[in-house]
């Protein structure tokens, strides 16, 4: 992403940001913009000089800044393209922000490791129901209490408006908030979500959501708990549905055939919450690996529960699809991580460190962005995120010629492209590259692209550095 191009991107979502002193405003949009042209470098590297590292700093401990005023204009912006959405799936989960050496400056234990400190960050993302990212519509960044690491048992004597799980009530009310209602949302969590008082929410409150089941719970209706209730009823039929790749064991991606089952019933709430019970019915989908591969150790076993009526098996189909698509969130993580590097940053304060990451949160999102419309619209011209000495540069030195096209790779081209640059293949068998490739080709496009710019004016050739 050029700077012109970034600095585009970054009036576009910051531009509508609620602070008082307009040089607040314009600093966060520079900040932005020179953080997306260089992504995973470290805030010095991508400032390039002391004087404007220094005005970075004095941004984040600025106490008119805060990781919700940041990413209050994105959000506006988010729901801006959920407009053009019938339906759009809000996908829920946390992630540990680990940072080496002993907590200092605000930040917290990290309940992985005692020896280091670090954050839990909690996100709420809109996708399309095609998997294509809109953006972030609520984040929580937190510690942990140093007195509960590792506690449980203090952690269940509190309601859960005490406790940390009340992050997927609170995200809920949030994400939703300003969603205009001819847009169908509905929200999609992991296991972790598979609370009775998130359940119970969504069904008091009538809010759509699609979680993994955890908890076996009983059933009202059958002497049966809920496992054993999902295994009586008969296959309705399959669906194939992509996995994406395991790195913890090291799997490539592949394609699953899963048995689909679906019922309804009424649930108990946990022991100890029966007054809070809501007679009203959920729905059940079972869907189970037929025949998983013997390198995979536990095949695809989802009992998913919604508060959406299924009725036929393309209900039950359409659910589970939506489901897949949880793995965004994830990949969104993943390149916070890996592709800007956050987890490097070394920013002294806890405050420092939440504004940086809700700002890179965003550069994240964008990144994510082009590498799935890059699948779902790939005969769109790259000119909408590129000018033309990238897409030049990008094409010359791939494919090792001095003789540029005359007009734009497409958007899957210039992926492809790129994902070349961040070490991928580029096989038949490969497919497209992935978010992490990706924003390692950016990072390397930058220095070849302004490289080749260089060059250009010092050969005297003409060039254009509009997107036209």
């Amino acid at each position: 992403m050029s700077m012109s191009e970034a600095r585009k991107w970054a009036v576009e979502e910051l531009g509508n940001i609620a602070v008082r002193d307009e040089r607040i405003a314009n600093r966060l949009v520079e900040t932005a913009a020179t953080l997306a042209e260089n992504p995973g470098r470290t805030i010095p590297q991508a400032c390039g000089s002391w004087a404007k590292t220094k005005a970075v700093y004095r941004l984040f401990d600025n106490g008119s800044v805060s990781p919700k005023i940041i990413l209050s204009s994105h959000r506006e912006k988010t729901i801006d393209r959920m407009k053009g959405h019938d339906v759009v799936l809000i996908i829920q989960d946390t992630t540990h922000l680990v940072y080496g050496g002993s907590p200092s400056g605000g930040v917290g234990m990290n309940s992985t490791c005692p020896y280091s400190k670090g954050f839990l960050m909690h996100s709420a993302m809109a996708t399309t129901t095609e998997g294509v990212p809109l953006g972030l519509l609520a984040q929580y960044i937190w510690t942990r209490r140093p007195e509960e690491t590792g506690k449980v048992h203090l952690r269940k004597k509190r309601s859960i408006e005490d406790k940390e799980s009340s992050k997927w009530l609170k995200s809920l009310d949030r994400s939703l908030e300003g969603i205009p209602d001819d847009i169908t949302v509905v929200t999609v969590c992991d296991r972790e979500a598979d609370i009775y008082g998130f359940i119970r929410k969504a069904l008091t409150d009538e809010r759509l959501i699609l979680i993994r089941v955890a908890q076996d719970r009983r059933v009202i209706e059958e002497q049966r708990r809920l496992f054993a209730l999902a295994d009586s009823y008969p296959e309705a039929g399959k669906i194939v549905v992509d996995i994406p790749r395991d790195t913890r064991n090291n799997l490539p991606p592949r394609k699953a055939t899963l048995a689909v089952k679906f019922f309804r019933a009424i649930i108990w709430p946990t022991l100890g919450q029966t007054k809070q019970m809501v007679g009203e019915p959920v729905y059940f989908i079972r869907a189970k690996e037929v025949d998983p591969p013997e390198e995979v150790k536990e095949g695809v076993d989802w009992l998913l529960l919604t508060t959406i009526p299924v009725n036929s098996l393309e209900d039950a189909m359409e659910k589970i699809r939506w489901y897949a698509l949880r793995w965004r969130i994830e990949r969104f993580h993943h390149v916070l991580k890996s592709g800007c590097g956050i987890e490097e940053l070394q920013l002294e304060t806890a405050d420092r460190l939440k504004n940086a990451i809700a700002l890179y949160s965003l550069i994240a999102m964008k990144i994510l962005w082009f590498t799935y419309q890059a699948r779902e619209t790939p005969n769109a011209s790259c000119a909408m995120i590129l000018e033309r000495y990238e897409w030049q540069a990008l094409y010359c030195v791939v494919n090792n010629t001095s003789i540029p096209p005359d007009s734009p790779p497409t958007l899957e081209e210039a992926a492809r492209l790129i994902g070349r640059l961040g070490g991928h293949l580029g096989r038949k068998h490969d497919g497209m590259p992935g978010a992490k490739t990706i924003s390692r080709g950016l990072r390397r496009l930058e220095d070849i692209s302004q490289a080749w710019l260089i060059m250009s004016q010092t050969l005297n050739r003409p060039i254009d550095v509009g997107n036209a």
